[in-house]
């Protein structure tokens, strides 16, 4: 059987490692999480402003059809 205080003192000794192993593993997810989400969030506007880019042009033609007609 280990000695209790040799298995408390390695735990100790690793504790550090472990917690910094976590921290940067924990930026790695954040990061990735953040760039998908940024890109996800990036092709929905896109998406919305081409649907408004089309309809401002449709209002554009129509105004310019009507003000022809005057």
């Amino acid at each position: 059987m280990e000695n209790p205080d040799l298995s408390t003192r390695l735990r100790a000794l690793a504790q550090p490692l472990l917690n910094s192993a976590d921290a940067k593993f924990q930026e790695q997810v954040e990061r990735h999480v953040a760039a998908s989400v940024d890109k996800a969030v990036k092709e929905a506007v896109d998406d919305r402003l081409a649907v408004l880019e089309r309809a401002l042009a449709d209002l554009d033609r129509r105004l310019r059809e009507l003000e022809n007609r005057a």
